[in-house]
């Protein structure tokens, strides 16, 4: 039997409250670059990836499942801030519109902890450094003109109080996340 494999990472879904903050900046964004070279991420797509994984299979995913379950049964939620918007990988290469999330202690610890636990399963340990943020659109070409916009009012405040190990699928209309699993964290 064969056993199909999908693309994988362990993420902060932003919950409903925080992309309906998102929501008019996005909005204002549409309007202000009505053109098809830009993706922009739907709002029950926002996310902070904490560990991507690649391509796993359906027996990994259940491993990987089991062993979140455990690593993180007493991690608390803590809160976290969206506090600007940037490009990424970085100004020069504007390909990426993100928000951006300073790393606080309880991130990098459950970052760290998840990729532990991602490693303790044979998945190649990450070496790229870890930079959180929030996608929220994709370009084909670097994007030629600055942005201007001003509605975004920041910091944006949130609590992480769920972790998800989600699936991204490939459609004709762009990519598609779903949860395979969610671990709520402690109050």
């Amino acid at each position: 039997m064969m056993n199909k494999k999908f693309r994988a990472f362990f993420a902060w879904m932003l919950p409903e409250p925080l992309q309906l903050e998102i929501k008019p900046y996005l909005n204002s964004l549409k309007k202000e670059f009505l053109s098809t070279d830009i993706r922009f991420t739907a709002l029950e797509q926002l996310h902070l990836t904490l560990r991507f994984l690649g391509n796993i299979s359906e027996e990994d995913s259940l491993r990987l499942v089991t062993a979140a379950e455990h690593t993180l049964k007493n991690t608390p939620s803590f809160p976290i801030q969206l506090t600007g918007i940037d490009f990424f990988p970085s100004q020069q290469s504007k390909k990426t519109l993100i928000a951006t999330c300073p790393p606080n202690p309880a991130l990098i610890t459950l970052t760290h902890a998840i990729e532990q636990l991602v490693q303790s399963l044979g998945v190649t340990p990450e070496t790229r450094p870890f930079h959180p943020h929030v996608t929220l659109a994709r370009m084909r070409e670097k994007l030629r003109k600055e942005i201007i916009n001003t509605d975004f009012s920041l910091p944006i405040d949130g609590i992480v109080q769920e972790i998800s190990l989600m699936r991204s699928d490939s459609t004709k209309d762009g990519v598609v996340y779903s949860s395979v699993w969610t671990k709520t964290l402690k109050d």
